[in-house]
């Protein structure tokens, strides 16, 4: 029997990292820390900067401010080999006219390490990831399943301080990713492997990671287990990444967390700040129209109107209309509830229905994001407001919604793509009839979106 994997305790500091292309900052001030044997996802949309970071911890990319220690050794100016590290890449990169075995032997080789010992290390990865009968199949022969567990397994096979994963299952289908996520971690908690995987999914860091680390424009917004940033995220943008959410308009006062939509009971006590407050889908019940109220004051009850259904097979999914404040007339925000099939069998609802929302956990964002509406045409004035603006939204993580005729300029059409595909689509675009009326406008789109419904906030 081969034995059993040796591996040195290990610890990871990542301190100030800031990292810049083209004149644009992609990486902003970033710190955080792995401990020995932990297994942490960097999640984020894309052009977050978690892949750059990957990069600067293995050695493939420079920083130009910050630090990268391993075991307490700055290895910030270490080429890639001499710092140690694992990497998984996200197309595998593996040697096409190598065999399975030669390509998990291959890091064994590099080291000089000898042949009846890389033949043990080999035979106890293949077998540990599941290709113990593939050693001399090449790559071209294999699955893409197949080629991640080989990948992987000539990641592990020196025994590497830290394992680095870049969207490791970025390239497989749903279905295999699901498959493999669970084995890989099973693996890598059996090994004592200390692991870094990048990934925009966060089912995928729900089911790996022991924490997930946020990242968004550059800058890291919230760590924690994923229980905790699941159930009560500190920012606005944090909770609609990690999961479905409903965010609502609502305030803390002395018993508790409200939300304040209309109809909603006048607040008896002074109001200690305006927040936004989570509601998460699977956590709604659904209750008959004409059902008594709860009267608790922290429970939030609501009438609303069913404008969707979708059936889930094991679930159901319901997307319903609510009305905003008084002072919002005309304007409605859109709910999302989960909940199982026996629910809907016992009360069954279709479009059109009125129906009262229940929940009993109320959690209050007090982070809400920046938002900048700008109402421009198309001359130089505006032009420069526009810019003035993308500038500010670039610094100060804000979402720019830009209105009016500007938005067809065609002078502007690439600076605003640019400007989209940077920060991962957060700039809304709303064009203007000549002669209309712009904050008309403003107000009929922001009614559809859920996130961006209201602005006194």
């Amino acid at each position: 029997m081969p034995p059993r994997s040796r591996r040195a305790s290990m610890s990871l500091e990542v301190q100030h990292l800031t990292k810049r292309y083209a004149g644009r900052t992609v990486v902003h001030d970033v710190s955080f820390q792995v401990d020995d044997g932990e297994l942490v996802a960097l999640l984020g949309p894309s052009g977050s900067g978690k892949s750059t970071i990957l990069r600067i911890v293995a050695g493939l990319a420079s920083t130009e401010v910050g630090r990268v220690t391993v075991d307490g050794i700055d290895v910030t100016a270490l080429p890639p080999k001499a710092r140690d590290l694992g990497f998984v890449f996200q197309n595998y990169a593996l040697f096409e006219h190598l065999t399975v075995a030669d390509n998990v032997e291959f890091a064994l080789r590099v080291r000089k390490v000898g042949r009846h010992e890389r033949r043990l290390r080999r035979d106890e990865l293949l077998e540990q990831v599941g290709l113990g009968g593939s050693a001399r199949k090449y790559p071209g022969q294999l699955s893409g399943g197949q080629r991640q567990r080989t990948a992987l397994a000539r990641a592990l096979a020196h025994r590497p301080k830290l394992l680095l994963l870049d969207e490791p299952f970025g390239a497989l289908d749903a279905q295999i990713r699901q498959d493999l996520r669970q084995s890989l971690r099973e693996l890598l908690k059996r090994l004592g492997t200390t692991a870094i995987f990048v990934t925009h999914d966060q089912e995928e860091a729900f089911a790996v990671a022991d924490r997930i680390i946020v990242l968004h424009r550059g800058r890291l917004l919230e760590q924690g287990p994923p229980q905790q940033l699941y159930r009560s995220p500190r920012t606005e943008f944090v909770a609609s990444f990690v999961g479905r959410a409903n965010l609502l308009p609502g305030e803390i006062g002395n018993d508790g967390v409200r939300i304040r939509l209309a109809g909603s009971p006048a607040a008896a006590d002074a109001i200690q700040q305006r927040v936004k407050v989570l509601l998460r889908p699977e956590r709604l019940s659904l209750v008959p129209a004409d059902a008594p109220l709860p009267r608790d004051p922290g429970v939030f009850a609501q009438r609303a109107r069913v404008e969707r259904t979708e059936y889930l097979g094991s679930s159901e999914r319901m997307h319903m209309a609510v009305a905003a404040s008084q002072e919002g007339a005309g304007r409605q925000y859109l709910l999302e509830a989960l909940r199982s099939i026996e629910a809907a069998q016992a009360l069954p609802l279709r479009l059109g229905d009125e129906v009262t929302v229940v929940a009993r956990h109320l959690h209050a964002v007090l982070q809400p994001s920046l938002r900048l509406l700008v109402v421009a045409g198309r001359d130089d004035d505006s032009h420069a407001l526009i810019e003035a603006a993308l500038a500010f939204g670039e610094r100060h993580h804000v979402l720019v919604t830009l209105l009016g005729s500007a938005v067809g300029d065609p002078t502007l059409r690439t600076r605003l793509e640019h400007y989209r595909q940077a920060f991962a689509g957060e700039l809304k675009l709303v064009e203007v009839e000549p002669g209309g009326n712009p904050f008309a406008a403003a107000s009929i789109h922001l009614q559809g979106e859920r996130q961006t419904a209201f602005l006194d906030v």
